[in-house]
């Protein structure tokens, strides 16, 4: 058979089940990224549909860095580069294909920074290191301190992880206390003064284990991933979806390990510029992109 006449085929019989749209933008629905260990395969980079619980993955290549928390600016993936007794760096990763680099240092290490994200409303960093909220510049690698956190249930328990939400009010996880049935704190928090202010407790039924980093879209829709401390919990390891109002959490994807990061990329808008025309088939072409 012909290969030029074979792919043609191929063409046009894809284009007549297909709906021109000429000139319109055609928003595409926000994708949930995560990172995590596989055992097999080593750190991986993955896109979660919260609809059909199904999950495509990268591979990190080079041995990515073990990581905490995840943030999505200007195009990029920036996390938290834990490196063992040293100082952490920030790494940057391509959502694409998960290539990344390492930032510059950032004079603290895994056991100072144990939350990290992005305040959508003045684009400002922010990190924890369990007792106090920092602001945090990339470009100098310069940490100026907000102030201690105030206002914790348990004041014993540490501000495990930090996210935002699109009105640029911060929510927070307490560490909880290690009990089944406990329920885990959780916070809004004011940026500018790190005054916290309770949420309804979180209990993950049968398992001990904390929230390690929040995702939140634009419509406000809290996820988180709940990271367990034994594989006996194993079965609750993963990411939940979160009624902030209710505390109730649903489990969205079973993953374990868990994922030691997640955020959302953006939607993205494409539109067609051309006025298509119908071939010699009867057939109107249409063309369609993501990402």
């Amino acid at each position: 058979m012909n290969l030029r006449w074979t792919a043609s085929l191929l063409v046009t019989a894809w284009m007549v089940f297909t709906t021109p749209v000429a000139g319109a933008a055609q928003p595409q629905q926000e994708a949930l990224v995560g990172i995590r260990v596989d055992w097999s395969l080593g750190l991986l980079l993955e896109q979660v549909d919260t609809v059909t619980l199904s999950a495509t993955a990268k591979q990190f290549p080079n041995f990515g860095p073990f990581n905490r928390g995840l943030v999505y600016a200007d195009g990029r993936l920036i996390t938290l580069g834990q490196l063992n007794q040293l100082p952490d760096r920030f790494a940057h990763i391509h959502p694409a294909d998960a290539s990344w680099y390492y930032g510059g240092l950032t004079g603290f290490d895994s056991t100072t920074a144990v939350g990290f994200d992005r305040n959508p409303i003045n684009g400002v960093y922010y990190y924890t290191d369990g007792h106090s909220l920092f602001e945090y510049d990339l470009v100098s690698n310069t940490a100026t301190l907000v102030a201690p956190f105030t206002g914790t249930i348990f004041p014993q328990t540490p501000i495990y992880s930090i996210g935002f939400l699109p009105n640029g009010v911060g929510i927070a996880a307490g560490n909880g206390r290690p009990m089944l049935g406990q329920p885990m704190e959780l916070y809004l928090f004011d940026p500018a003064t790190a005054v916290l202010t309770p949420l309804p407790g979180v209990v993950i039924p049968g398992a001990l284990g904390w929230f390690y980093d929040f995702a939140v879209n634009s419509s406000g829709e809290v996820y988180a991933t709940f990271w367990v401390n034994t594989n006996v919990f194993a079965f609750a390891s993963g990411i939940y979806k979160i009624d902030i109002a209710t505390g109730t959490a649903t489990l969205v994807k079973q993953a374990y390990p868990g994922y030691s990061g997640l955020t959302f990329l953006p939607a993205t808008q494409q539109t067609n510029y051309c006025t298509a025309k119908v071939n010699s088939l009867g057939c109107t072409p249409t063309i369609e992109g993501e990402g």
